[in-house]
């Protein structure tokens, strides 16, 4: 069995592409756990990158260090959105990072953690039952043509989708026709 990937700590900053003193700082806060420390070495591994990875695609989503950690805890737990929200064991369960992800920051904006489940839940089966569609429809569009073309056609409708998306949240006044 090949043994895994160890790191010091600059070379998991350089391999996470942050800062030494970020690890350090989330180390301190709690966000990562202690390294394997051998002599006055410490050893990171590759589950220390992955922790690193996500805590930055959270930073970059506009999370705070604290609401990172909670998840972070929730996550290693087993915990689903129902705990992180503090709501009934009756509610529907959010486990998937992204829609956990997503539930803490509509609730972290004031909206109350019972709306949080439900309109994600909404989200979730609309953006499916979209994906379904526009997946449908682009097979047989590009029926018999190079996977390779499919592929590209079908990350583009996904790009061309949240774009659209993202307009129609931000448009200030949208027009029923």
């Amino acid at each position: 069995m090949a043994a895994e990937t160890e790191f010091t700590i600059d070379e998991l900053a350089r391999a996470a592409d942050i800062t030494v003193r970020s690890v350090r700082v989330y180390h301190e806060r709690g966000l990562l756990p202690s390294p394997d420390v051998r002599g006055r070495v410490g050893y990171y591994r590759g589950d220390h990158l992955d922790r690193l990875q996500t805590i930055s695609r959270l930073l970059g989503r506009g999370m705070k260090l604290a609401g990172i950690r909670e998840l972070l805890d929730a996550w290693d737990r087993g915990d689903g959105l129902a705990d992180v929200l503090g709501v009934g064991p009756e509610e529907p369960l959010v486990t998937d990072p992204q829609s956990l992800e997503l539930a803490s920051r509509l609730t972290a904006s004031g909206l109350l953690a019972q709306d949080t489940l439900e309109l994600v839940e909404q989200l979730r089966s609309d953006c499916a039952q979209l994906a379904e569609r526009c997946a449908t429809e682009l097979r047989e569009r590009m029926a018999g043509r190079d996977p390779a073309d499919v592929d590209a056609a079908r990350r583009a409708v996904g790009r061309a989708a949240a774009e659209m998306l993202e307009h129609a949240f931000t448009d200030p006044a949208p027009q029923n026709t």
